[in-house]
């Protein structure tokens, strides 16, 4: 019996070192981000996933056709979509671009 929520932040502008967001990129036929709801969707502990996303954004056209077991859900989040910390955690990250496992 599934137990867990799976929840995925997705912004599409910018990742979360930054840079320019690739999750509405083509990567073998779907986008970055069908990819991941796929690999989640295979989880037997997760019951549903939700996209938790900027106010402004619509990642719902990303999920397209995908076909998934699970439920997807999306979330807007009215307020700054990053906390206080995200900058700390994004220099942190940015100094071990070579060896960082995520």
């Amino acid at each position: 019996m599934p137990h867990a929520i799976a929840v995925i932040p997705t912004d599409l502008q910018r990742s979360r070192l930054g840079l320019p967001s690739r999750i509405g990129q083509a990567l073998g036929g779907c986008t970055v981000l069908e990819h991941v709801l796929r690999r989640v969707a295979q989880v037997k502990a997760v019951g549903a996933i939700v996209l938790v996303h900027p106010a402004d954004q619509d990642v719902s056209a990303l999920v397209g056709e995908c076909k998934l077991a699970k439920p997807v859900h999306t979330l807007a989040n009215a307020k700054d979509f990053f906390d206080v910390y995200e900058a700390l955690r994004t220099a942190a990250r940015k100094w071990a671009m070579t060896s960082w496992r995520g």
